[in-house]
């Protein structure tokens, strides 16, 4: 459940024009009224001071004598000051509103005559309660930070989520005794007594009941007082009150949607560019995007007409409102349904007109990025990640659920710009897709729009695994690698590689993110006079900690991916949890210590030596992601940490490098276990009883300490090789060559290519 402040940062990046309300109105007066005596009742004070209670109601309902019903009365207090600023579908607003507080005001009273004992036997409703009042507080707090357009162009939306908040709240009377709906009945009877409309709705449904008349029509054809008394059926009460409810909503939507043609028509009518502006609360840096926003609406209409599918964004008819009752109905089928009226294409475009005069009388056009996604089609829901840098959201962009990363104020205008032209045109299964930004034509703060994923980053699901499962964690560090070899080859570097910056995707697969805004950071550093930063300390290379280098390089990438490895073989665990960064350094720097793996990752283990590779001390000693790839592929394939997933895995990501044929060969082990695809495995410890000369050893002249791999040229020097120590590359026809042999075929190809040359020019000479 989203909070106030949660959702008060993204106000600054929505400006808006600030709205009085309208104290005049009927329902306004109706709507305040109640709040107050429902404030005052469950705060306990006197009647006398129910003028200063919606000032004074949240100080005065925590010394309330029943401690769950103060909690509410708070919440309540908090939807009637939201309440206030709502623009769009105000009726509906103050009527979900007054609700609230006639469901407290019928529960307190309740409690109030069977004594302070009932609170406790009422404890699982009024939880209910709470949590239905907290959702009508959300939805209204969303409303208030929302731009007129958002407002305007999602009133379809904000209809059902008003009848979602509506049908929350039945649901919660309906938890309660007879006799609290009874009351809540008698008070919805008063309210509808005070307003001139609703004794000719009351009438029609006396006479003429609904279509969802039963067998106890009758008894609720009556609405007088001691008839409602008298009712002991909770279904009739809840008919009854249901009937009251689609009457209010009916009457509601009709008076809403007078509203805003009036509003809008008005503007229409002025034929002014002035009067239009102040209509949508555009400001000037805004008007760009506005326009782009209103464009996408109107081409979205257009193709959904030469499909014969209605578009989404659809105008509110009196037509409409008489059908639609108070259950939410489903949001593919309304969408559906609906289009725009000719009035709302008429307002667009009128709209759309108006702000391209007004931009251009500011000078030459402002041109908005392709990729472009404006700040009135985002929608912040919660915040779930923060930075010096930048804060992370989570919200709703064209329908769909994503991450939205607002940057710091100071981010470069220029800067900004370029790194999403280079981000955008990214595309890789391990990479996160940018689905767009905000355009510079407006006042920072900006930001990028890329996927959400529900598993969040590496860490959140390696902890929260079943301490029996078994993760491929061998698939993980190989996805990431090819990832890393992505960007690396399109000249991006990371600056940030850790567990945390690793999503994991609806397929568990994962998805590097957060990479290649260093020349953004470091700006934004400089303006704000901090220190720069390269990445998080733990997972920083020796020679960035020392200040030997004070720029990105790809090594140090590749050690930052060496603690990531061990991250994910401790299941998430942060490395060093209990040192401070200063020990860190030293144990780092000084004593050449890096951290700990769990206890089956030996030294001499295959994944272990590939992680002692990537965060070895001497940076030039490091392999490339490139080198990494080859020789995670070639222990997924080995039998020792060989799963059936992970041969599967390698055989989508890595076609060019499977084999098409088994190897065999009298001087190889048998093999029982490996898939034809698997290289031949030279002697180790495993198998003892193998004979292997010392022509057969590895370039290292190390001992036989683990499985080998056989190169297939016959002539080769050392035949048998340790993985990591030397490449090894799989030709079309499935053969395994060592990188010397590879070397040695090519230039003997060249050579003979060489000569052929030769040999036919020195032909040509003779013949001429």
């Amino acid at each position: 459940m989203a909070s106030t402040s949660e959702l008060s940062p993204f106000s600054r990046l929505l400006p808006r024009k600030t709205v009085d309300p309208v104290e005049g109105t009927r329902g306004y007066q109706n709507t305040r009224k109640r709040v107050g005596e429902a404030t005052t009742s469950v705060a306990g004070v006197a009647v006398t001071v129910a003028h200063d209670v919606l000032s004074t109601g949240v100080d005065l309902l925590q010394l309330a004598p029943i401690p769950a019903l103060g909690t509410a009365g708070t919440v309540l207090l908090s939807i009637w000051d939201a309440v206030q600023l709502i623009e769009i579908n105000r009726e509906a607003c103050l009527r979900l509103t007054e609700r609230c507080a006639e469901a407290l005001l019928s529960v307190h009273e309740e409690i109030r005559l069977a004594g302070p004992g009932a609170a406790n036997e009422l404890g699982e409703p009024l939880r209910k309660l709470h949590s239905a009042f907290n959702e009508v507080h959300v939805f209204l707090l969303r409303q208030k930070h929302r731009t007129f357009l958002q407002r305007y162009l999602k009133r379809d939306e904000d209809q059902r989520d008003i009848s979602h908040c509506n049908s929350s709240l039945d649901d919660t009377i309906s938890l309660f005794s007879v006799k609290i709906q009874i009351r809540t009945l008698k008070l919805v009877q008063e309210s509808e007594a005070r307003r001139q409309e609703d004794s000719k709705v009351l009438a029609s449904l006396v006479t003429a009941p609904s279509s969802l008349e039963t067998s106890s029509v009758d008894t609720t054809a009556s609405v007088s007082g001691m008839e409602i008394d008298q009712l002991n059926d909770p279904v009739k009460v809840r008919w009854l009150l249901a009937s009251y409810r689609r009457a209010q909503g009916i009457r509601d939507r009709n008076a809403d949607f007078i509203d805003l043609r009036t509003l809008l028509s008005a503007a229409l009518n002025e034929r002014n560019d002035i009067a239009m502006i102040e209509v949508l609360q555009i400001g000037r840096d805004e008007m760009p995007e506005a326009i782009r926003t209103l464009q996408r609406v109107l081409q979205h209409d257009a193709e959904n007409v030469r499909q014969h599918v209605h578009p989404t964004v659809a105008a509110v008819g009196p037509g409409r409102l008489q059908s639609d009752t108070t259950p939410a109905p489903d949001s593919n089928s309304s969408r559906g349904k609906s289009a725009l009226e000719p009035f709302d294409r008429d307002f667009i475009s009128t709209g759309i007109e108006a702000l391209s005069r007004l931009t251009l009388n500011q000078g030459a056009e402002i041109a908005v990025p392709r990729w472009t996604i404006t700040r009135h089609e985002v929608e912040i829901e919660k915040k779930i990640g923060v930075g010096f840098f930048s804060d992370v959201y989570k919200g709703q962009c064209r329908e769909r659920t994503v991450a939205i990363k607002v940057l710091t104020s100071t981010t470069p205008r220029k800067l900004f710009v370029h790194e999403v032209n280079i981000w955008i045109q990214l595309q890789h299964p391990h990479v996160i897709k940018l689905l767009g930004a905000s355009s510079t034509t407006s006042d920072p703060p900006w930001f990028l729009v890329s996927p959400y994923y529900v598993n969040g980053n590496l860490v959140q699901y390696l902890k929260g695994l079943d301490p029996g499962s078994s993760p491929n964690l061998l698939r993980m560090m190989h996805e990431v690698a090819e990832g890393m070899l992505y960007l690396h080859d399109n000249g991006i570097l990371h600056g940030d590689l850790k567990a945390s910056n690793i999503l994991v995707d609806d397929h568990l697969q994962c998805i590097i993110s957060d990479f290649g805004q260093s020349e953004i950071k470091s700006e934004v550093y400089r303006l704000s006079a901090l220190p720069i930063s390269c990445g998080t300390l733990r997972w920083q290379s020796p020679e960035l900690m020392l200040g030997i280098i004070t720029r990105l390089t790809p090594e140090v990438d590749m050690y930052a991916f060496g603690v990531l490895c061990a991250e994910i073989l401790n299941r998430g665990a942060l490395p060093w949890p209990l040192f401070d960064d200063n020990a860190v350094r030293n144990i780092v720097c000084e004593q050449d210590r890096r951290p700990n793996l769990p206890a089956p990752y030996t030294r001499e283990h295959p994944i272990s030596v590939i992680i002692q590779a990537a965060w070895h001390r001497e940076n030039r000693l490091r392999p490339t992601f490139r080198t990494i790839v080859q020789q995670l592929t070639t222990v997924c394939t080995t039998s020792a940490v060989q799963t059936s997933e992970t041969v599967s895995h390698i055989a989508q990501l890595s076609k060019k490098r499977r084999r098409t044929s088994s190897l065999s060969r009298e001087s190889s082990p048998p093999d029982t276990t490996l898939t034809p695809t698997t290289p031949r495995l030279g002697p180790g410890k495993s198998d003892k009883s193998a004979k292997v000369d010392r022509r057969t050893y590895c370039i290292c002249g190390q001992d036989v300490n683990y499985d080998m791999v056989a190169c297939d040229v016959r002539d080769c020097e050392k035949r048998w090789y340790h993985f990591i120590c030397v490449g090894l590359t799989v030709l079309p026809d499935g053969k395994w060559v060592c990188d010397e042999c590879l070397r040695k075929q090519q230039s003997e190809r060249k050579y003979k290519r060489r000569n052929h040359f030769k040999t036919r020019s020195a032909g040509r000479n003779i013949e001429a």
